[in-house]
């Protein structure tokens, strides 16, 4: 499940559903001009579909009691590369700015957070909230280039040390449902120290939730 600023997605199987669970919003509420929101939403959720018809029912039902870290962050990856591209497309530049500012402009896409607010660049090691946890930058982090510690600032931030990781590797850690498996996977395609020092706060996390 994906929850966008008050719109809910949910990926079953073979079908997507977005619907807004709060029907006295208004449709501003719903964000109708900030539509790379609700775009995002869906694309997160074809991740999880995508995800689903690579490892199938049984382990994605495993996924989902113990390694939902992996499951709904490489939604966020899909979400955000996705849109990313898409409003390239369109001719829209990043500027990285403050990312937890909500920042909405027409002509230059927001802040790192990213249009589609599926790069969680705010996320926190420490949040207690588990919910909030499961969607973290992981996969986003390995291609982005902003480092939110340097750029934020606080160690319960990620030390983003990994930047432009191709997009073929991290679809097939994507495939990955098992966290020590990812991180024996991962360790392949990156050096000792940025490897030690980028999975630090997501294995903080996944050891304490």
């Amino acid at each position: 499940m994906g929850i966008g600023h008050g719109t809910t997605g949910v990926s079953i199987q073979n079908q997507i559903e977005v619907y807004h669970p709060y029907p006295t919003y208004t449709n501003e509420t719903v964000y109708l001009h900030h539509h790379s929101y609700t775009i995002g939403l869906v694309l997160h959720e074809l991740g999880h579909w995508i995800q689903w018809k690579w490892l199938g029912n049984d382990e994605i039902a495993a996924m989902l009691l113990g390694q939902r870290l992996l499951n709904e962050s490489w939604a966020n990856y899909v979400g955000w590369e996705l849109c990313r591209a898409y409003y390239k497309s369109l001719g829209w530049r990043e500027q990285f700015q403050d990312p937890t500012e909500n920042v909405w402009d027409e002509i230059e896409t927001p802040t790192p957070i990213g249009i589609s607010y599926e790069a969680r660049q705010n996320w926190q090691k420490t949040d207690r909230r588990k919910e909030n946890g499961l969607y973290s930058p992981l996969f986003v982090d390995l291609r982005d280039g902003f480092n939110q510690r340097l750029n934020i600032g606080g160690d319960v931030y990620p030390d983003d040390v990994v930047n432009d990781l191709d997009y073929l590797i991290i679809n097939e850690l994507g495939k990955i449902a098992n966290w020590p498996h990812f991180k024996q996977e991962l360790r392949k395609y990156l050096s000792e120290s940025d490897y030690n020092t980028f999975i630090a706060d997501f294995d903080w996390w996944q050891a304490h939730h």
